[in-house]
């Protein structure tokens, strides 16, 4: 199982632990309510987001030329963006970022 596969069960595994404590005392997982589930299942998407939004931001360093202000509108920039979120998209969905 890839480490991106891992931490989105422990998350999920978390997010149940969390919908079960606000579920109330001696509550499990099974017995949670279901505004509870539904609000560990936002907080564990969430969460994913912005550990996705975490990688993306260490993955992307534009070149000197589209760090420029002037040049971030350009064709170039835009097709060197496209290219390596494209790359960012491969590789994450294989589990290798």
């Amino acid at each position: 199982m890839s480490r991106r596969l891992l931490r989105a069960a422990f998350a999920a595994l978390a997010a149940l632990a969390a919908a079960a404590a606000l579920a109330g005392p001696g509550a499990t997982a099974a017995g949670a309510t279901a505004p509870a589930l539904a609000t560990a299942r936002v907080a564990a998407s969430n969460a994913e987001a912005s550990r996705r939004e975490a990688t993306w931001q260490k993955f992307y360093v534009p070149s000197e030329f589209c760090k420029n202000a002037d040049n971030r509108s350009t064709m170039e920039c835009a097709n060197e963006y496209a290219r390596v979120k494209k790359e960012f998209e491969k590789r994450w969905a294989a589990g290798t970022l």
